[in-house]
């Protein structure tokens, strides 16, 4: 993956950020990680600015008789400069103002014609490009920006694939929902459709479990994946409890007020953490820095997990009558902590040999342990009262909610946070102070971020509670 940092105005205006990604993608095409590639191994898309941008850059590699990519994504692009779009004028928009358009315009053009069809695509004639996925939010100012550009394309002969994403606004799949998840799953299957010879998920038929007749707190399921790689699972009753932590608890955070939860269904927790061998068994790779089978996979974002659960839903049923997801942070929270009220799974202490954790911060009157450095195999500590690994240490785990950073965690029934764009991760990692590990901390971050001590855990959850 590329990522252009192209020029920008008003100190570089139009056409400079254009050049920048038409020399960028030819640089590509010359300098791939196995040397020259053809150029229909490549695709070009990008958001708002960078949206408009995907398509002055197509428009400008035909006409200049360069490589042409497989596809192009444009998201919420701004394809008219003339600011004629009727969405301009009669849509509210909560992410960008019309007020601002003509500024933005004079800013990014300088003196020249907004009608080009390299600065305003929609004036472009598609005739010899690739196929394109448009997304849009049906609640965004530039929506008819693209539904504009999508018929002029059509009228060209060019394949064109519109989504119109209703009540969703500009640039909506960075923000965490399930609509975010779900438009970013329908880029990869254009992409793979599109270029010829991509990595598909693998089609290997896993096994789904055995539904146990009954279950109790704690007892295990099997799930097989592809290549007979096996997936444990813990059951977690319907039951209510507190979440959060009480204003005594030392390292407490004020977003971490206790509320009353009650979970109306029981759910399966995955006994460990997602480890690299299950993730090869689903997606045929393996991203992470610390290599191992049995370590957590790592350096996973929030999208690459929607996408490994969409498969996985492929690939390996869930059990009758449930599917498999990311937890909420109130399932998490309570298959943590296991019917217990301590700060951990089980005390209200922690040492580095219970958990692997940075051992030179242990927490409350716990001596100091040994500090690894790095993840282990998943498994290696005791488990809690219902038979789950790692809840605390060795590796952050995203959760499903999606939160502003500042707001208190939501109680009441089956709640699931929706209060902004970032993800949640729990349960602190190899690299954490014990302070971070407690079954009430969570920290925030950004969907497409990842890093090396950052992993998650499944859940198969029951279905339609999603």
């Amino acid at each position: 993956m590329l990522l252009r940092d192209y020029r920008l105005a008003p100190e570089h205006p139009f056409p400079a950020g254009l050049d920048d990604c038409v020399t960028a993608h030819d640089w590509m095409i010359a300098n791939g990680p196995a040397g020259p590639a053809p150029a229909s191994a490549t695709v070009i898309a990008g958001d708002s600015a960078g949206g408009n941008l995907t398509l002055a850059t197509l428009l400008a590699l035909r006409d200049r008789k360069l490589r042409l990519p497989a596809c192009g994504i444009p998201i919420s692009a701004a394809t008219d400069f003339t600011l004629a779009s009727e969405s301009l004028k009669t849509v509210y928009d909560p992410i960008i103002s019309s007020k601002t358009m003509p500024e933005f315009r004079d800013r990014y053009l300088g003196m020249q014609d907004p009608k080009n069809p390299l600065a305003s695509p929609v004036f472009g004639d598609y005739r010899g490009l690739p196929p394109l996925l448009i997304q849009v939010g049906e609640h965004e100012m530039l929506r008819d920006d693209s539904v504009r550009v999508a018929k002029k394309a059509r009228a060209d002969g060019i394949s064109v694939k519109l989504e119109v994403w209703p009540g969703m606004v500009h640039v909506f799949q960075i923000r965490g929902l399930p609509e975010s998840k779900e438009s970013i799953e329908h880029m990869a299957d254009f992409i793979r459709s599109s270029l010829p010879n991509a990595r598909k998920p693998s089609s290997q038929a896993g096994a789904a479990p055995t539904l146990p007749t009954s279950p109790s707190a704690g007892q295990s399921m099997t799930a097989t994946l592809p290549g007979g790689v096996a997936l444990k699972l813990r059951y977690c009753p319907a039951g209510s409890f507190t979440m959060g932590s009480p204003n005594s608890e030392t390292g407490r955070s004020n977003h971490e007020d206790e509320v009353q939860v009650r979970l109306s269904q029981g759910f399966w927790m995955a006994q460990n953490e997602c480890t690299q061998a299950q993730w090869k068994a689903v997606m045929s790779s393996n991203p992470s820095h610390f290599k191992g089978d049995d370590l957590p996979v790592d350096l996973v974002t929030f999208v690459d997990v929607q996408r490994f659960i969409a498969s996985l839903n492929k690939v390996t049923p869930a059990p009758t009558g449930y599917q498999w997801s990311l937890p909420t942070e109130a399932e998490w929270e309570y298959a943590c902590r296991a019917a217990k009220t301590t700060v951990f799974g089980f005390g209200d202490t922690l040492s580095s040999t219970q958990a692997n954790f940075n051992g030179n911060h242990p927490y409350g009157t716990a001596t100091k342990g040994p500090f690894l450095n790095k993840p282990v195999a998943v498994g290696s500590y005791a488990a809690n009262a219902w038979g789950i690994h790692d809840m605390h240490g060795n590796a952050w785990e995203w959760c499903l909610d999606s939160w502003d950073g500042t707001s208190k965690i939501p109680g009441g029934t089956n709640p699931i946070g929706k209060t902004g764009s970032y993800g949640v991760n729990r349960g602190g990692a190899w690299s954490s102070q014990g302070v971070l590990c407690r079954s009430a901390g969570r920290v925030k971050d950004l969907p497409g971020y990842t890093d090396s001590s950052l992993g998650f855990r499944l859940a198969a959850v029951p279905a339609g509670a999603r």
